[in-house]
């Protein structure tokens, strides 16, 4: 059984709590539905394909490790055409979605990864034996 879990893997985790807390702020201050789901659907986005990109690139680094370059390019290139594919349709129904919640659900994956990187930063500091 896998005791320790990359930060990938804990990014994943930890994205649904911050998202609910969120979403549930955000309903509470602005009563507006269409916010919240502005919110999911950015979060959902990022969630789909950092998801993504982590399997394709861990199924890489195991089986093929030649291709892990043109992999990266490509993956990078379908998440950013996804990514303005959905802020594109987003900004053409302004009024029933809202672009900067989108953007913000979108950057949710990046602001999760951020935290949990210095958290674990501080935490190793910490340690004297490093363990």
């Amino acid at each position: 059984m896998k005791t320790k879990t990359n930060i990938i893997e804990m990014t994943l985790l930890f994205v649904f709590p911050y998202a609910l807390l969120f979403s549930l702020i955000l309903y509470l201050a602005t009563k507006d539905i269409d916010f919240l789901l502005s919110f999911v659907l950015g979060t959902f986005t990022g969630l789909l394909m950092n998801s993504m990109s982590y399997r394709v690139m861990k199924n890489a680094f195991a089986n093929a490790p030649n291709t892990i370059r043109s992999k990266t390019i490509i993956l990078y290139l379908v998440k950013m055409v996804f990514y303005g594919f959905i802020l594109y349709y987003v900004s053409t129904k302004p009024d029933e979605w809202n672009i900067y919640f989108v953007a913000v659900g979108i950057l949710s994956y990046r602001i999760v990864l951020l935290v949990l990187t210095i958290v674990q930063s501080i935490r190793k500091s910490g340690d004297i034996d490093g363990a």
